[in-house]
């Protein structure tokens, strides 16, 4: 059996780091929020350095072409809020092709939870989270 392209169900936020938190939105995608299915050594980091702290990481999977940056960039990691509007931050700590030049190519982004999560999170396929302005500028769909 052939690799499939990736089903991107979901709606997320690409934002700027300012200052340690989501900044300015570069752009919003559709993506695919998943944990441990692509059978990586380890899905455990510390980023802060502190080994007492560890982080589970979420694989975040993105069209190909999605101007998502890690530190290897040379600047600060980027945010995703996933699904958007939720208010469920990942900060990005590694961006990689996978399958790249093949008709599966697409982005994994690995990312840990961040920030302060309000519950409760609601379903997001019932439509009990609410569309609303994001950080005061509304959302424009292209």
């Amino acid at each position: 059996m052939a690799f499939q392209l990736p089903e991107f169900n979901l709606e997320c936020a690409v934002c700027f780091d300012e200052g340690g938190v989501p900044g300015t939105l570069k752009e919003t995608a559709m993506c695919n929020l998943a944990y441990g299915r692509r059978g990586l050594a380890s899905l455990y980091a510390t980023p802060s350095g502190d080994p007492t702290l560890v982080w589970v990481y979420a694989e975040i999977l993105l069209p190909s072409g999605t101007d998502v940056q890690d530190s290897s960039f040379g600047g600060s990691p980027d945010w995703l809020e996933v699904p958007l509007f939720t208010g469920r931050w990942f900060r990005v700590a590694y961006v990689d092709l996978v399958g790249a030049g093949f008709p599966n190519e697409h982005v994994l982004c690995l990312a840990y939870k961040s920030l302060t999560w309000t519950p409760p999170l609601g379903s997001i396929y019932s439509g009990t989270v609410a569309r609303k302005e994001w950080k005061g500028r509304p959302h424009v769909r292209t």
